[in-house]
């Protein structure tokens, strides 16, 4: 009662001691059984003011009373109790029932109930309108017709293959702009979602100011497939009657009405009263409800309350421990209506569907109605292998053998396939990176001699199940040629030695495996090149496993000489580097050529020694730079 008259000082401040007050509330009202409790034996209702926010009312139905059933059953007459049952007919008329007795009742506390503001799914307000006053106006929550929106058409899907989940968010997306942008407007919301159907199928002409297709003849839908409208005059029609029938309720839907501090204060019901226990054939149950009511309008300090004015201590801890959470509450209740928050909210919502959906897409089957009765074929429940991830940032141990490795390939992006491997171990002190995930974080020099008993370099050519583009060739210099009916890999015209893909990476598992310790595979531009083509490789040929147990994982060269040398030069590609470091010429574009220069360019900066120049002449002029696209490689 005290909330009930915080509401009307609210409403109306200047109000005379006898006066009833106009006020605005929510109503709702919950069953206590779980699913749609339609056959519930208890239920409540409870009324909030839309200004102070909290209960102005609230009552229950019973059906049960424990202590008749009992004597009924003995065949005697009940002792004297507190009998709780007060209903006979069927749950479903429990909420309108007591949104009359809540609205009758509503005048000992100088209020009326001009507005109620609720779902659509009962007839409260027909009720309400026909027992107690017939000028009570009705107001739809905005987030039930929205979601109702969505759940009509959810029902007609089946039958009109153009509304998509994708689609079907659209529309929900477009009802809720055209309520927003017109509240206490009806006749503004009615115009817009007559023409929210219409704009989706490319008809603009009864869109308003905010539709650019009005005055753009290219214009393009940013949530619609391809940017196109839609286009089945069947689905079209069956959605705008849908859509007729929200705005012929605009009136409604207009001033933008929420109930869900009434969901929000049906979860705190839920907390005292689980619905996995029956408590209504007691007046447990009235009391947990009670407690509810006494939670939202007071705070968790009620228990403290009361205990005091039972003549009972409050508690020390009690206390504190409620003004801890009410506190804690609080800034939870400010933190999830920032923005930032709700778009946060909605983003990770979005993530957690479009992953369920891509792992039922992979998995098949694996849950539904009925469907061991169905003849599933033992082909259908082959799960998809999912997807190839890049890896996770993890931090590579200074224990681990580097070599340094570069892949030749039939095209210039990371969708190609391979056609030379060359590898070597650097057996000198060595230039070693703390790399995350092929990032560079902190570069330094480290005296970290490695012994290698076995061979220390590696190169292979490979023969691809692909031709190799012109592009390539001109770079690289391999190519293939026919010679006595057989497809061979030639290098700037000469016939190599080549291998099939499968058996050329065996031999390179091979040299690794003969190290003295796992390795980590060095590159440069490893994170945007090497590291996806030897990957999609190793894929491709079934080989992924084999090399997880000699190599931890790989790192860019090319991250960790920009980190290194920062100040010092202006772009870090191979050439510039091995001239820097004052190297010998060599083969750009040749796999085993490129891992010498690396492998010497490691030694060199070991032991840091003057920048030299930067110029052209110690690498062949006549070539492309070795990361033409450098700067995009991070």
């Amino acid at each position: 009662r005290e909330k009930a008259r915080e509401e009307r000082r609210l409403s109306d401040p200047h109000a005379g001691e006898g006066a009833i007050v106009d006020i605005d509330v929510g109503y709702d009202g919950a069953w206590q059984k779980r699913g749609q409790g339609h056959n519930s034996l208890t239920g409540v209702g409870h009324a909030i003011g839309v200004k102070c926010g909290g209960v102005v009312g609230h009552s229950t139905r019973n059906k049960k009373c424990r202590t008749c059933d009992s004597a009924k059953r003995k065949g005697t007459e009940a002792a004297p109790h507190e009998c709780r049952a007060n209903w006979e007919k069927s749950a479903k008329a429990m909420e309108p029932d007591i949104a009359v007795e809540l609205a009758n009742g509503a005048a000992a506390d100088g209020i009326r109930f001009a507005t109620v503001i609720g779902n659509d799914d009962s007839s409260t307000i027909k009720k309400l309108r026909e027992e107690v006053d017939s000028t009570i106006a009705k107001w739809s929550d905005i987030t039930h017709a929205k979601r109702s929106v969505g759940s009509n058409l959810y029902k007609i899907k089946k039958d009109h293959k153009e509304l998509t989940a994708n689609v079907i968010k659209y529309f929900e997306k477009q009802f809720s702009y055209a309520v927003q942008q017109h509240k206490d407007d009806p006749d503004g919301v009615r115009s817009a979602l007559r023409s929210v159907v219409p704009h989706a199928y490319g008809d603009h002409t009864g869109c308003g100011d905010w539709c650019k297709g009005r005055t753009d003849a290219s214009y393009r839908h940013s949530n619609l497939l391809n940017g196109k409208p839609l286009a089945n005059d069947r689905t079209k029609e069956a959605v705008s009657t849908i859509f007729q029938t929200f705005a012929g309720n605009a009136e409604k839907l207009a001033p933008m009405g929420s109930s869900q501090w009434n969901e929000a204060f049906n979860n705190t019901i839920l907390s005292k009263l689980p619905k996995t226990k029956f408590y209504g054939g007691s007046e447990s149950n009235d009391f947990r409800v009670a407690a509810a009511v006494c939670q939202k309008n007071t705070g968790r300090s009620y228990v403290s309350t009361v205990c005091t004015s039972a003549d009972l201590s409050p508690g020390k801890h009690s206390v504190a421990f409620a003004e801890q959470q009410t506190s804690a509450m609080k800034r939870q209740l400010d933190f999830k209506s920032t923005r930032s928050a709700k778009r946060r909210r909605n983003d990770l919502k979005s993530a957690r569907s479009a992953k369920q959906g891509v792992s039922e897409l992979r998995e098949g089957t694996t849950y539904a109605t009925g469907c061991t009765f169905t003849a599933l074929e033992v082909d259908d429940d082959t799960e998809i292998p999912p997807p190839w991830m890049e890896p996770k940032p993890s931090a590579f141990h200074e224990d681990y053998v580097h070599v340094v490795f570069d892949l030749e390939t039939t095209g210039l992006g990371p969708e190609s396939l391979i056609v030379q491997i060359a590898a070597k171990v650097l057996c000198a002190k060595v230039l070693c990176a703390k790399v995350l995930c092929a990032k560079v974080l902190c570069a330094k020099v480290l005296c970290a001699k490695v012994l290698c008993d076995g061979a220390t370099a590696f190169s292979t050519y490979i023969l691809p199940d692909e031709p190799i583009s012109p592009q390539a060739t001109e770079v690289t210099g391999i190519s293939t040629c026919q010679r006595s009916g057989r497809t061979e890999l030639s290098v700037h015209g000469k016939v190599v030695p080549s291998c099939p893909l499968k058996e050329g990476l065996g031999k390179f598992h091979t040299f690794l495996c003969s190290l003295p310790k796992k390795c980590c595979v060095v590159a440069h531009n490893c994170k945007a090149f090497d590291m996806k083509v030897f990957a999609a490789s190793l894929r491709r040929s079934g080989m992924e496993e084999a090399f997880k147990g000699c190599v931890v994982g790989f790192a860019d060269s090319l991250l960790a000489f920009r980190e290194y040398l920062k100040g010092k030069l202006e772009r870090f590609n191979l050439g510039i580097l091995n001239c820097h470091y004052e190297g010998p010429v060599f083969a750009a574009y040749d796999a085993t050529g490129d891992v010498n220069a690396l492998a010497f360019i490691f030694e060199a900066s070991s032991e840091c020694p003057s920048p030299a120049p930067v110029g052209v002449g110690r690498r062949h002029q006549d070539r492309q730079p070795l990361c033409p696209e450098e700067g995009a490689a991070d």
